[in-house]
């Protein structure tokens, strides 16, 4: 016999048109109902003459999830699993197979443990493959200097501008939203700071793989290495203003250097960290050093020679020349005394 009212957890009856409830024993469109299949997937069914088959059909479909869940319950299988982390539910797997050599216990633990990483509630298998790396190239024609900043991301000794702007204005929105988000404080407010947690990073991390791909590839092509500041320890050396603590925290050269080294690696491509002091101050022309020759974020007119230049050229051509110094420094001293 069918019932009005629907146990919490068996689904849902409607009717195709929005007609009131007090008018559904007269309207002649059919019932649908709506439920969760034992598997957890939604499921939906038409074709009810009217919503005593509806009711009986979801009481019937509520009845066989019920008995499947607890044969399941009296097979001793799903209650042991459902309160076991997974790191408990591998030992015990592991316990079991008796078959596996001792090195193939030692592979697995190092899967699960370097390999096998949680996040949100979801676990991710963190695959490696080797690739081979191409030989050194000993004898660069040259070097690319690569200037690395926050309006622009990073400027070669080529004069290829590879500008942040899209990357800042992403920040700042997200910035935004966050602010507007922590203000509200709700439960959705919370549940939307948690989806956007790393979307930001995502982003950044993109634009920076896209950047280091193509600086790799034009030094590649020519034959050229690569010469980049060394910008370890930058945030604790600068004085920073409020407003700009939030931009210069969020810069990824860190990361940018990164990608650099190992696409340079895999390709051959040298790649050498100059001291970057006064390369942004130093005419690339006449080598006039000068604090006031920068006298803009983009502008370097220099004091000495009247050279007027885009200020994140200028220092690249300077980091490219101190990285050929260097690397000449280096490959002299590994070449051996005569007897």
């Amino acid at each position: 016999m069918a019932r009005d009212a629907l146990v919490r957890g068996m689904g849902s009856f409607f009717k195709k048109r929005e007609h009131p409830r007090s008018r559904w024993s007269k309207c002649p469109h059919s019932c649908k109902s709506r439920y969760r299949s034992a598997a957890g997937r939604q499921v939906e069914e038409s074709g009810f003459t009217d919503r005593d088959k509806a009711i009986e059909r979801l009481t019937e479909v509520y009845k066989e999830n019920e008995d499947g869940a607890a044969n399941s319950v009296e097979g001793g299988a799903h209650p042991k699993v459902w309160g076991m982390r997974f790191e408990e539910y591998a030992e015990e797997w592991k316990a079991g197979q008796r078959h596996l050599a001792v090195a193939s216990v030692r592979h697995l633990d190092s899967l699960l443990e370097y390999h096998l990483v949680e996040r949100d509630g979801e676990f991710y298998l963190l695959a490696t493959c080797d690739v081979p790396e191409t030989d050194l190239n000993e004898n660069p024609d040259g070097f690319l200097g690569v200037d690395l900043g926050i309006v622009t991301i990073a400027t070669t000794s080529d004069g290829d501008v590879l500008a942040g702007r899209r990357l800042n204005r992403y920040r700042a929105r997200q910035m935004r939203l966050r602010a507007k988000l922590q203000k509200k404080g709700t439960k959705s407010a919370k549940r939307r700071l948690k989806e956007r947690s790393r979307r930001e990073w995502r982003f950044a991390a993109n634009t920076n793989q896209v950047i280091s791909k193509r600086i790799v590839a034009e030094a590649e092509r020519t034959s050229r290495g690569i010469a980049l500041e060394d910008l370890k320890g930058i945030r604790a050396r600068v004085r920073l203003t409020k407003p700009q603590r939030a931009a210069v925290h969020s810069w990824a050269f860190a990361q940018l250097g990164q990608f650099l080294a190992y696409k340079a690696r895999r390709a051959g491509v040298p790649l050498v960290l100059v001291d970057p002091a006064y390369t942004s101050q130093t005419c690339a022309e006449c080598g006039h050093v000068d604090k006031r020759n920068r006298a803009s974020q983009a502008r370097f007119p220099c004091r000495s020679c009247g050279v007027v230049a885009h200020a994140d050229l200028n220092a690249s051509r300077n980091i490219a020349r101190k990285g050929e110094t260097a690397w000449n420094a280096e490959r002299e001293s590994r070449v051996p005394a005569p007897a």
